[in-house]
């Protein structure tokens, strides 16, 4: 730094005329998650909706939910939105009226394009705790009234690129993965080893947010832990690991479209 300031300051006293480019500033926001109870008996971290943030385009709803046996979610209706859940503790039985009955373990993912209707639970397997996510996707209006869809993508399918020794990178949703939707999104779990640094890079036009699922981590010189995320417009983010920590970015391509949202329906 001194030797650039010592470099311009010779320019100047030449004569020769200096351009200062000003560096540009990141947009970023810390949020943290309402914590409340959902369904029968279910813990949630609910990141969106909250005060301050109705919804964000393309994303209607973010939860990290714990549910412990014999809470969980009895059957509910839901329309207009696609639902990603990705379990990441315990076995989580789902069941719809389109006859799907599946048992989803750690690590599994599960995509429901809701569309026209259709009828869900989602309870525990067992006795063991049960920890996921849950993400809801807007539809484009003209897919709103779609037949709906069910696909199941398992843990031993699904391969963590290694970055380097330090990072791996497991894409949950994309264009180019086993899981797609209609709305044009990028979801990855990151692992960063303790002490080391990762840049997240948004594709273009993209805006998101690095939710902490664990441990904890300097993005963009703003300590975040379990419960917090950082919303961000720019293209990259730097995120360095102060232990190891599990991140989720969630991101997207907004689809400019009104989001009218009434409990599980979505018009």
């Amino acid at each position: 730094m001194k030797k650039n300031l010592f470099v311009v300051l010779l320019l100047l006293l030449s004569g020769i005329p200096v351009i200062l480019q000003a560096q540009k500033t990141k947009e970023t926001k810390v949020e943290t998650v309402d914590e409340i109870e959902e369904g029968d008996g279910a813990s949630v971290r609910r990141l969106i909706p909250k005060k301050g943030i109705k919804h964000y385009d393309p994303y209607v709803l973010f939860d990290d939910f714990t549910i412990n046996p014999p809470s969980g979610f009895p059957d509910h209706f839901h329309s207009g939105f696609e639902v990603i859940t990705y379990v990441v503790q315990g076995k989580l039985q789902h069941k719809d009226s389109q006859g799907n009955q599946v048992v989803l373990s750690a690590g599994d993912i599960q995509c429901f394009t809701t569309g026209s209707g259709v009828v869900h639970s989602e309870m525990p397997e067992g006795t063991e705790q049960v920890r996921g996510f849950q993400i809801w996707i807007n539809l484009p209006s003209e897919f709103k009234r779609i037949t709906p869809g069910y696909v199941v993508v398992k843990s031993a399918d699904i391969r963590a690129t290694k970055i380097s020794d330090q990072v791996s990178v497991k894409t949950i949703v994309s264009a180019g993965a086993t899981v797609r939707v209609k709305a044009q999104v990028l979801i990855q779990e990151i692992h960063i080893k303790s002490g080391s640094r990762y840049k997240l890079v948004l594709p273009i036009g993209y805006k998101g947010f690095v939710y902490v699922s664990a441990g904890n981590a300097t993005i963009e010189q703003a300590l975040v832990t379990i419960g917090q995320a950082v919303f961000f417009t720019s293209e990259d983010l730097e995120v360095l690991a102060n232990q190891d920590v599990t991140l989720l970015l969630v991101s997207g391509l907004p689809l400019g479209e009104p989001i009218r949202r009434k409990g599980s329906i979505v018009k």
